[in-house]
């Protein structure tokens, strides 16, 4: 599928937008694809992570690239949630929770749009 394939080259080196395409994916519930959120999930393994591979095929420099920011997060979060399984926000919230040198939770935390932050998270682990 193209979405599983496009989410699983690019959320290493674009996390924001493939949250985003995610979120945008799940609106409509038939799009909610098993094999886009399995990507997702195994593209969060990559983020921070160099790969010389993938970075040779990439136009933007390393230094140049956004850091996560809590937006990011919460679309996250809000995207597995309307797949409506448990196993997906569970994975996504061990993945997270598992690299904080990556994820950063105090930086995500801060955020003025805590109250998503806080409603996604919570949500994500309620469906």
């Amino acid at each position: 599928m193209l979405f599983s394939g496009l989410i699983s080259v690019r959320m290493g080196n674009r996390p924001k937008e493939c949250a985003e395409l995610l979120l945008a994916l799940s609106e409509d519930p038939s799009r909610c694809f098993p094999a886009v959120a399995e990507s997702a999930i195994a593209g969060l393994d990559r983020i921070g992570v160099r790969d010389p591979k993938s970075e040779a095929d990439d136009w933007e420099p390393e230094e140049r690239r956004p850091t996560l920011e809590p937006q990011f997060l919460v679309n996250l979060l809000e995207a597995m949630r309307r797949f409506k399984t448990q196993t997906v926000c569970d994975a996504v919230a061990e993945k997270v929770a598992s690299r904080p040198e990556t994820f950063k939770p105090v930086t995500l935390c801060r955020s003025r749009d805590r109250t998503d932050l806080r409603r996604a998270w919570t949500q994500g682990g309620r469906i």
